[in-house]
């Protein structure tokens, strides 16, 4: 029996659930990438490190783009884009890009 996972591979959704290990998904962005350490800053992933599979780009840039040009968002000090004040609730999940079909 096949178990369903929302990523590429079991390893893939298994690693992402351990806090110890330092790689995530931004659902919003659909990005998959690697923590550095000691600071907040992150390398994105292109190919999955266990099955091997190529990662769907992500979609930061058309977040950006409707941000900025079609909510007339600004950021804030201090604040990440989806903690904007106005950000619609779509948009701080995968929901904007699944229903726009990216």
């Amino acid at each position: 029996m096949k178990i369903e996972t929302k990523h590429c591979c079991q390893l893939m959704s298994d690693f992402l659930n351990d806090p110890r290990i330092p790689i995530g998904y931004s659902a919003a962005y659909r990005e998959y990438y690697i923590k550095l350490r000691s600071t907040t800053s992150i390398q994105l992933m292109f190919y999955c490190p266990w099955c091997g599979v190529k990662l769907p780009k992500d979609l930061r840039d058309e977040f950006l783009d409707i941000f900025y040009d079609q909510l007339k968002l600004n950021l804030k000090p201090g604040l990440g884009t989806l903690e904007t004040p106005g950000l619609p609730e779509e948009f701080k999940t995968d929901a904007w890009w699944k229903k726009r079909g990216l």
